[in-house]
């Protein structure tokens, strides 16, 4: 169209300005040059420049006029450069339309924004549909709203593609069915400190035998979304979880895997994967004539515990006052309200020390000449002075993330950490302190290869009465076969749990991706440290710094910043 035309018009995009210039090239081809010079007109030259999509309201009238001019007055007859300079002048500004396409973060939605043109050209549907393909904007397309849009010439942010959002996944979870007794929640990783208090015991209800103490609601996968450019989105996904196998007085209903049902009478104890009921004791020492104390399942002592009192738990024990020259042994847990107390080496003699020995967490709000051997973790609110502490998992004296908490004196050994406000002494009592060895691995493969052999045992007794079954399918009915292949499928996976346990128990006997010591305020000269297989002597003071173990084997000493 344009190259029939009287004039030509040149668009510069850095200044908007659209330039009129006559069409020479045209006027050397006619030959009646009359006929031209008669459509040098400001209508004329109207036209063109709408032909073009332009909008003529943008033209400058002055500007057209005086350009019109120029065009008449032209020497047609004498067209070289050499006499004439060809008419051109600046006839408009204008601005062309633009648009912008943008993605949300999630990728579930995508945008069309539309600047509109002031007298320059408005989009093109193809030009934004050329655009999304780039874009990759394929899915959930809103096509007769994009056309509106284009057709419209100018919008704000418009949603014009919407994925499918994922439902999301849920993770598994417990219900407890106990007043009082409130899940623990199964993702947080944290080490817990409050697992267990069995002062608490006193108000929970007496649990009969056969009754539905918790259920596990198993988790949802929910369901995979799809974004706007037509991937899935799958939702976050969370492990399954499944009732402790060390749970006590309760079992898995039968018809029922995710409710758990109290087999014996008594009080119930919350764990993370599960619930336990236990017998439940209560005792006071006041007058109490014997030296032995011996109990199943959950004992809570009312007074001081002292002058060489024995104790013997197959579960927790919660002592209501100080524990002093006494022994304490539990398969649980112990816990005490006040202290743990022991006579000073000047004072000590065989009968006059306080032993604790137990396959839980001991907690305490002081610790003092007392000789601890646990499987499981050391919590210490105050102090730790004097003492000989093992554990399987961390000692942990004062409040995490602060610099309370003190240890003064004796040797601990720590599978994982230890922890401390201030650490050591500045009079010369010496302090030991050592972590990234599970001196407790043999007794854990053996607990674990134990419990192999039983549930191998009950598998091949299952495996038996499915073959029984198989050759008297009578033996079958009413749901027994159902049953026992379910069982025998718990039993199968537990069997692949214990070997993971026991090659992980293997592959880590030395912890040294978890080893640290922890200083949240002063580490003295003359602490003994050992991390590993590596020892050191602290000549000097350090403060609020981790300690760990190095990649060229050598203890390496990081700071530490409080929270």
């Amino acid at each position: 169209m344009q190259e029939y035309s009287v004039f030509r018009f040149d668009y510069d995009e850095k200044s908007n300005h659209v330039k009129a210039r006559l069409n020479v090239d045209l006027l050397i081809e006619v030959d009646d040059i009359f006929s031209c010079r008669k459509k040098m007109t400001i209508e004329r030259l109207s036209e063109e420049f709408r032909q073009l999509g332009y909008d003529s309201d943008y033209l400058n009238a002055e500007n057209v006029k005086e350009f019109i001019l120029l065009c008449q007055s032209y020497n047609i007859e004498h067209i070289t450069p050499a006499e004439n300079i060809i008419p051109q002048m600046v006839v408009a500004t204008i601005y062309h339309a633009k648009f912008n396409l943008t993605i949300s973060t999630d990728k579930l939605n995508a945008f069309l924004e539309i600047i509109p043109a002031k007298g320059g050209l408005k989009i093109k549907l193809n030009d934004v549909k050329q655009k999304m393909v780039e874009m990759n904007i394929v899915f959930g397309l809103n096509e007769e709203l994009i056309e509106q849009l284009v057709n419209q010439g100018e919008c704000t942010p418009t949603n014009i593609a919407t994925g499918t959002p994922p439902e999301p996944a849920k993770p598994a979870h417990f219900i407890s069915y106990v007043d009082g007794l409130v899940p623990f929640d199964t993702l947080n990783d944290e080490e817990e400190e409050s697992f267990f208090d069995l002062f608490s015991l006193k108000k929970l209800p007496y649990i009969k035998s056969d009754v539905p103490i918790m259920r596990l609601v198993p988790k949802y996968d929910g369901v995979d979304g799809i974004d706007i450019s037509g991937q899935f989105i799958v939702p976050e996904s969370y492990p399954d979880i499944y009732f402790s196998d060390d749970l006590k007085g309760v079992k898995i209903d039968e018809l029922d895997p995710n409710l758990l049902i109290s087999t014996t009478e008594g009080k119930p104890i919350l764990h993370r994967l599960g619930m336990s009921v236990v017998p439940y004791h209560e005792i006071n020492l006041e007058g109490i004539g014997t030296q032995n104390i011996e109990f199943e399942g959950a004992l809570v002592i009312n007074g001081d515990l002292q002058n060489g009192i024995n104790v013997k738990v197959s579960g927790d024990v919660a002592v209501d006052g100080t524990i002093g020259l006494s022994t304490v042994e539990a398969s649980g847990n112990i816990l005490t309200s006040a202290g743990i107390v022991g006579a000073s080496d000047s004072q000590s003699i065989l009968n006059r020390q306080v032993n604790i020995i137990c396959h839980g967490d001991v907690k305490a709000k002081f610790i003092e000449n007392a000789n601890i051997t646990t499987s499981k973790s050391v919590y210490c609110e105050n102090s730790i002075i004097g003492s000989n502490i093992t554990a399987g998992g961390s000692i942990i004296v004062g409040k995490r993330g602060v610099n309370s908490g003190i240890i003064r004196g004796g040797k601990l050994i720590a599978f994982h950490r230890i922890t401390a406000g201030s650490i050591g002494s500045n009079n010369g009592l010496p302090t030991h302190l050592q972590v990234g060895i599970d001196l407790f691995a043999d007794k854990k493969k053996m607990a674990v290869k134990k419990k192999y052999d039983e549930v191998l045992l009950e598998k091949q007794k299952l495996d038996k009465l499915i073959k029984l079954i198989f050759q008297e399918p009578e033996r079958g009915k009413n749901g027994i076969i159902q049953r026992v292949k379910f069982s025998r499928d718990q039993l199968l996976r537990k069997i692949d749990e214990l070997r993971e346990q026991y090659q992980f128990i293997e592959a880590n006997i030395h912890g040294l991706s978890t080893a640290k010591i922890i200083v949240y305020d002063t580490l003295y000269a003359g602490t003994s440290v050992i991390i590993g297989s590596k020892g050191q002597d602290f000549k000097q003071e350090i403060y609020n710094s981790v300690l760990y173990f190095g990649r060229d084997g050598d203890i390496k000493i990081g700071s530490l910043t409080l929270k």
